[in-house]
């Protein structure tokens, strides 16, 4: 081969090595970094039969769908559009059979918002947007309700006399994980697993013992530094005119009333919703996610101390656990099999698929740990 053909071929497999290492190498990566997250993902929803068995009261409806397993900001809409009633004469009957003690346990009949129903669609079936997380979109429409209303419905089926129970239980009739019930208000939430320091400490409360401030459920346990029902607050007027909110205004509240965190705070903090759960107890649902602060966890302690609103926590100090490495992730994991009983379901629920959506343990480990005997 004369020098000239050697020039030729050697600016022909020059282009040709460009065209694999610009075009068809990063589509190969592409698709094997996709094909590993979306087998990470399935690994740890397989996972979370080891975390339902050890909670069985609390199961998940639906992961987040983006990328990272969350879901997007907008994705999830409240809409609030009509008003409860207890309807069924027998159930407005228990109601004002208890109003007087409820009241004389500092109960407040205050108004907020549940569920009227429930749609999870797909709205594309294109690649990219099941990238990023615009494939589905989610739905709640809601109505407000007032407290009382719950209390007659949701916890007394579980607290009251047999005779009470038996018209709860036939009045709620086939219940199911992703429906509302037509007869009862079905309650939401919104519970975050802050963590503190860009990530490396998880913070938690312990739960009232006052039945009044929530003390009815899960008394002295471990919790969620942020629990906050959906509340008529919550809404806006959209462009349409209806009233909208979603999961990620009420964790903002959240993170004000219950934590006392600033506005700038919340604007610092990474705020992602991960899960929506049902709670087979209580019969209702709620959305768990995290909030990553830069703060300290002095300056998070301080914060709370003067929080607007304290009255479902105990105690002067809240509990930082670290988080930073994989052996502190894994002890974490150990500490709520082996004192499953201190820790509130939500609480559980929330800090482990926080590790998981993090990626700071893998699914193995869930199910090792949790798993076990």
């Amino acid at each position: 081969m004369d020098w000239a053909g050697w020039v030729i071929g050697a600016i022909i497999g020059a282009v040709f090595g460009l065209l694999i290492q610009n075009i068809a190498f990063p589509s190969t990566s592409r698709r094997l970094a996709e094909w590993r997250r979306r087998r990470f993902f399935a690994e740890a929803n397989r996972a979370w039969d080891a975390v339902e068995r050890g909670h069985p009261n609390l199961f998940l409806v639906q992961a987040g769908w983006d990328r990272s397993g969350c879901f997007p900001p907008g994705s999830v809409i409240f809409r609030l559009d009509d008003t409860f009633e207890l309807s069924d004469g027998r159930l407005a009957r228990l109601r004002d059979d208890h109003t007087h003690q409820w009241t004389a346990d500092d109960f407040k009949d205050a108004e907020q918002a549940g569920i009227s129903s429930i749609s999870i669609t797909r709205v594309s079936d294109r690649p990219d947007d099941e990238q990023h997380g615009r494939s589905h979109h989610m739905r709640l429409m809601m109505h407000t309700y007032r407290y009382f209303d719950h209390l007659a419905t949701h916890l007394l089926r579980l607290t009251g006399t047999d005779a009470e129970k038996a018209i709860l239980n036939a009045a709620a009739g086939n219940v199911t994980p992703g429906a509302a019930l037509d007869s009862f208000p079905n309650p939401c939430s919104v519970g975050l697993s802050v963590f503190c320091e860009d990530g490396t400490h998880l913070a938690l409360t312990r739960r009232t013992t006052n039945p009044g401030a929530g003390g009815h459920s899960h008394a002295g346990k471990t919790y969620n530094a942020v629990g906050e029902s959906v509340a008529p607050r919550d809404f806006a007027v959209a462009l349409d005119g209806s009233l909208e909110s979603s999961p990620d205004v009420v964790a903002r509240r959240g993170l004000y009333e219950e934590l006392g965190l600033t506005v700038n705070d919340i604007a610092m903090c990474a705020i992602n919703i991960h899960s929506f759960a049902w709670s087979s107890d209580i019969l209702d649902h709620k959305f768990f996610g995290m909030a990553i602060t830069p703060l300290s966890r002095a300056e998070i302690q301080d914060r709370w101390r003067n929080a607007p609103d304290r009255s479902e926590t105990i105690g002067n100090e809240l509990a930082f656990r670290p988080v930073q490495t994989r052996s502190e992730c894994l002890r974490l994991l150990e500490t709520i099999k082996e004192n499953s009983d201190e820790w509130a379901p939500e609480a559980a629920f929330s800090s482990i698929r926080s590790l998981l959506t993090l990626r700071r343990v893998a699914p193995a480990d869930v199910t090792k740990i949790l798993g076990g005997p």
